[in-house]
């Protein structure tokens, strides 16, 4: 009996082998489905916090939030963290480390957050700051994709002149103290 199992392996171990690697790619496939499912509740768990989802929602009624008690209050700290999250499933998004699909779950909040003018408003001065200051926009990716879709215009944040105030009308300053002028 042994032989007989023997010689069928022998003769068919091209197709055996075939089988078992289409297998073990099934196996693979579904578990980095499993894993990506895992993150996405992972991450509207995050997102969908009261106090984060708070001010996504916000921007949907164009409430005021950036003026002049914004920095250093507990809504930066709120909102940087939103944009933190965002920028990291941008950098996820990116990298392929995520679905295009994983990605349009949060893409309604991500088109909500970029394309409110309070938000390039801080962007803008953020950026700003972060050149001033010679370190790095603390949310790069999503400064990107903002780039990318077109929610922001790139020449307008490396073109040093359209910082002065009042040249371009997509912003408004708020004084903020760098290192020369402090």
């Amino acid at each position: 009996m042994w032989e007989a199992i023997s010689g069928f392996v022998s003769e068919n171990y091209q197709i055996i082998s075939i089988a078992g690697a289409l297998f073990a790619f099934y196996k693979w496939h579904v578990s980095q489905k499993q894993r990506e499912v895992e993150f996405l509740h992972s991450m509207i768990g995050v997102i969908r916090r009261d106090d984060m989802y708070d001010f996504i929602r916000s921007l949907d009624y164009e409430d005021t939030w950036y003026n002049e008690k914004f920095h250093n209050g507990p809504l930066e700290l709120k909102v940087d963290k939103v944009l933190m999250e965002f920028s990291y499933l941008c950098h996820l998004r990116k990298t392929h480390m995520i679905s295009g699909r994983t990605f349009d779950f949060f893409r309604y909040d991500i088109d909500a957050i970029l394309s409110d003018p309070q938000m390039k408003d801080y962007f803008y001065n953020l950026y700003r700051y972060a050149v001033s200051a010679n370190t790095m926009f603390p949310f790069i990716h999503l400064l990107k994709y903002a780039f990318e879709k077109k929610y922001m215009d790139k020449r307008v944040f490396d073109d040093p002149e359209s910082w002065k105030d009042g040249q371009n009308g997509l912003h408004r300053y708020l004084e903020f103290k760098t290192k020369e002028t402090a």
